[in-house]
Order: structure tokens, then sequence, then C-alpha cells
């Protein structure tokens, strides 16, 4: 049976095929990653964490691209705790993760009101000596107002606002609006 021309296949299928040996096998972390992409920009999170999985067996190393791919894959299909999961298995595997590793998970937690695990990252981020970027604090900004937490919520803030960070600087000049807890902004948490 031939398959249907009109159907496209899917981005496991085409990562599977793409592993036949041929006169020049394409094998690398690199392919691998590809088809996580294709499974994460389908909506396939199932697909992607399954060759996420296989890469040792075929002797792929799994780096932070690897796994950025699977948790984003993860957020967008609202699974939260693939996120948590697949940290813990990137420190089982001596894999160190990135910002964009970070900034995933802690967007994911978010998503799924795991509000004191996402500002637990954020902590994390900076033990590994990696500085937090917009999108997490955001996320965990409002995480924590929406979960009715505005106080930490506005000390959070305010920490996004400390020297050092300067993607969180409010505009300067004259006035902004009054946000969480009174702190005077133009939204620089707005750009996520």
């Amino acid at each position: 049976m031939r398959p249907d021309p009109t159907v496209a296949p899917s981005p496991a299928l085409l990562y599977q095929r793409s592993l036949v040996p041929r006169a020049t096998p394409s094998r690398s972390g690199i392919t691998c990653n590809t088809a996580l992409g294709a499974c994460s920009r389908a909506a396939e999170w199932s697909a992607a964490v399954l060759l996420l999985r296989d890469m040792p067996r075929r002797r792929l190393r799994a780096d932070a691209v690897s796994f950025s791919t699977c948790i984003t894959a993860g957020h967008k299909a609202g699974r939260w705790d693939l996120a948590a999961g697949l940290l813990a298995d990137m420190r089982g595997r001596r894999v160190a993760p990135n910002i964009i590793t970070f900034n995933a998970s802690v967007t994911a937690l978010t998503a799924g009101q795991q509000w004191e695990s996402a500002v637990s990252l954020l902590g994390d981020m900076q033990e590994v000596r990696l500085q937090p970027d917009l999108c997490p604090y955001r996320a965990s900004v409002d995480a924590l107002f929406h979960a009715g937490r505005r106080v930490e919520a506005a000390r959070l803030y305010r920490r996004a606002l400390q020297p050092g960070i300067a993607a969180y600087r409010p505009a300067a000049g004259r006035g902004g609006r009054r946000g969480i807890a009174g702190v005077r902004h133009r939204s620089p948490l707005r750009a996520c």
C-alpha cells in the first residue's frame, strides 16, 4: 500500500527515515535537534520526547537545545509537568541547562500555575551564573499576581528592576502608570 501523497508525513517519521543508512548517513545530533524542532512546531510533544529518549540508543548525545525544544513542545501542549521532568532528566544525563532551557521551563511552569517552582528556577538560574532575561521574570510576576500573591509579585518585579538587568529598566521620561503594589512603570515586562 502506497502512502497518501496528500497527507504530510509526521516529523517523527521523517526523522526515522533520515536515520536509514545511505551512502552518506546523516546521523548527527543536529539532525535529531532539527527533527525535535519539527515535532515541536507540529505540536507533537510526545513524538519529540520519544526522539529525545531514543537519542542515547542511537549513540547521539542530547544537549541543551534538545531538551529546550522538548520543554517548549510540552509547554505548547499544556504539559508543564514535562518541563520539571526534563530538567531532572538533564541533570541525570549531566547536560547543563542554558538560558533558553530555563526560560522555556519557567514559562511552562507558570502557564501550569506552578509559580513556586517557576520562582525557584529563577534562583537556580543565578546559582549556575545565568542571568534571567525578560521572559521568565514576566511569566513569574504574572503568575504570582494572578495567584493573589501580590506582595511576592511586587518583590520579584522590583528584583527585575535591579541594576545589571538592563532589559527591565522602565523607559526614561515622565509618565508611566501605577503597577503592582504601586510601583511606577511603563510596562518594562510587556515586551515578552
